[in-house]
């Protein structure tokens, strides 16, 4: 028998037995190959996140969501949320655009986060992304700018990837991590503020962190690569 008249009549036995065959499929967070759920807004999304048992891959329907408070995930143990076309935006200046809490092996990749342009002083106090308290955390592909005060804040979580990001505009920070280990690798550092400048501390309860980093450097807990920094003009 032909193998593709083979293939046909496989395929029509799967479905006649109530087998479904999707064309969402992409890697989760430990790299194994999953079923992506489609959250068709951020509502959706946010119902998602709040269930007990949370999908490994959720792609984000790509648009403008303009929010009042946080997106938050806590507790997520294994999680690659896909946002590529997708801009958040937080309306409310003094709160994290996005947090993630005591969680492990979380992706997100391809969003554009920030804050809502500030009217007037004292601006933004918020940061863009706030990690705490968890580990094997990947934020790549994404566009974080102000005017957040940091564009990627951690502490306390080790094994912490950023990679291929472009992180500009926030008025303190591109990035401040706190310990202990952490990985930059092929980002974009452009008019961040002081003087674009990341804070480094393998240790997390020290403030002022004890590295002041504005080139690739490898340090204990700290790996960057291919980096740019590009200066205000």
């Amino acid at each position: 028998m032909p193998i593709r008249l083979l293939f046909l009549l496989m395929v029509l036995l799967l479905t006649a037995c109530g087998a479904s065959i999707s064309p969402w499929k992409s890697e989760g967070a430990d790299g194994a190959e999953s079923e992506a759920v489609r959250a068709a807004d951020l509502g959706v999304l946010r119902k998602l996140l709040a269930q007990s048992s949370i999908p490994p891959v959720i792609r984000l329907a790509p648009g403008t969501y303009h929010t009042r408070s946080p997106l938050r995930i806590r507790d997520v143990h294994g999680l690659r949320l896909e946002a590529r076309g997708v801009h958040l935006i937080l309306e409310s200046r003094d709160e994290n655009v996005i947090e993630i809490r005591d969680s492990d092996h979380v992706s997100i990749v391809g969003i554009h986060a920030r804050h809502a342009e500030p009217s007037g002083p004292p601006g933004c106090l918020g940061t863009v992304i706030q990690i705490e308290n968890s580990r094997e955390v990947e934020i790549a592909e994404s566009e974080l700018d102000g005017s957040g005060i940091v564009g990627i804040a951690a502490y306390d979580s080790p094994g912490l990837l950023i990679r291929h990001n472009h992180i500009h505009h926030n008025s303190a920070y591109p990035v401040v991590y706190q310990g202990p280990s952490v990985t930059l690798i092929d980002n974009r550092f452009e008019a961040n503020g002081n003087g674009n400048r990341i804070a480094f501390s393998r240790r997390s309860d020290q403030w002022p962190p004890t590295h002041d980093i504005g080139r690739d450097i490898r340090l204990p807990g700290l790996r960057m690569e291919g980096n740019t920094f590009v200066p205000s003009r």
